[in-house]
This record gives structure tokens, C-alpha cells and sequence, in this order.
């Protein structure tokens, strides 16, 4: 599918992004054409993987446990239900030395 996908211009190097992702049973690899792909920044791609296996790992989330996505829109306020993000304080400054 990424394949398909339009490339921004302006991408130092390129990477392919999915959703649901693809470290998830529904991620890309397996779920048809029920998916979203974008051609992203490599490092950008690098570290919201890296992030959300953190993520993964502080909420204890196991191989096949059900989770759910609550999307908000960049610059949109998430709606009241919604908890903060848990979004760890990482340094993200090596991360991405696998896009060369």
C-alpha cells in the first residue's frame, strides 16, 4: 500500500507510516485494505515507534490485549472523557540513526 501512496516533497528520507500499527494483530501486514498509510520523515516515523512501545510497556499492554485509539486532530482539544496522553519525557535525539 505504501507503494500507492503519494510523497510529500521536502522528506530528507522517506518512510512508510500505518494505522493501525503495524505492531499491532490489526496493523498493516493484516488487516486487507481496511488501513491508512503516509509517506512520512524517516526519524519522525523512527520515534513515534519507539515512543509507542514505551507506551506499550508502561501500561503493561501484552501481546493480543485489547487497547483503544482516541484520535484528535492536531491543535484540536480531546474530548472530556479522554485522559491526558501518556507521553514519557524521552530524549529522542539518537533516534532515527536507523533511516541511513
Amino acid at each position: 500500500m505504501c507503494k500507492l501512496a503519494p510523497t510529500p516533497s521536502g522528506l530528507q528520507q522517506k518512510s512508510c507510516d500505518e494505522y493501525p500499527f503495524a505492531s499491532t494483530h490489526e496493523g498493516a501486514a493484516s488487516a486487507g485494505y481496511n488501513i491508512s498509510v503516509a509517506i512520512v520523515e524517516c526519524r519522525d516515523n523512527t520515534t513515534a515507534g519507539v515512543l509507542l512501545l514505551g507506551w506499550y510497556d508502561r501500561q503493561r499492554i501484552l501481546e493480543k490485549d485489547p487497547f483503544w485509539v482516541d484520535a484528535t486532530k492536531k491543535g484540536d482539544t480531546p474530548p472530556e472523557h479522554v485522559p491526558p496522553p501518556d507521553i514519557a519525557q524521552v530524549d529522542t535525539s539518537g533516534f532515527g540513526e536507523s533511516c541511513r
